[in-house]
């Protein structure tokens, strides 16, 4: 039987998280009830990023800026996700007393920083998938059906699941 190199472990290994990673963002979408151009302009990055690899790294950065930048000058939230929330034992002077924590804008850095590392994924893919054998013409086509394929799976996993919370 013949063995895989340990490189060709850590290709697959690397587009199964990028596979992951789109699901789970497909699923945040669907989550916040984004509007239709907001999935445009995640599909025209994704289409940008698949051409032309790393060089698109700071149009594709700027696109999640923006699409981050709306969600909070708009404050889109989930229906019933929790804004804030309530932590108790946090020592505040001579005692403890509970403390209202903001909870949307811890969740739009965490969401702008994993937005950022899948913009980053998707850019350098181009590597893995040439250790492959495939050309620059083939590393765009799976690129952009394996982030577009793995959003629509998170969408279905969102509508057809206990995981949805609106």
């Amino acid at each position: 039987m013949k063995q895989l190199s340990p490189k060709l472990y850590k290709v697959w290994l690397y587009l199964i998280l990028l596979i992951l990673g789109y699901i789970l963002a497909g699923w945040l979408l669907t989550a916040f009830q984004v509007s239709i151009w907001v999935w445009v302009i995640t599909l025209a990055i994704i289409l940008y990023l698949a051409k032309t690899g790393s060089e698109g790294i700071v149009l594709g950065s700027a696109g999640v800026m923006g699409i981050i930048f709306f969600g909070v000058i708009f404050r889109v939230w989930p229906k019933n996700w929790p804004i804030t929330i309530w932590l108790q034992d946090i020592p505040v002077g001579s005692g403890t007393r509970p403390k209202l924590i903001m909870l949307w804008p811890l969740t739009y850095i965490l969401l702008w920083l994993f937005a950022i590392l899948l913009v980053l994924g998707l850019a350098f893919a181009h590597k893995p998938l040439k250790f492959l054998g495939l050309n620059p013409q083939q590393c765009f086509y799976c690129l952009t059906l394996l982030s577009g394929l793995s959003l629509g799976i998170g969408v279905l996993i969102f509508k057809n699941s206990l995981f949805n919370f609106i």
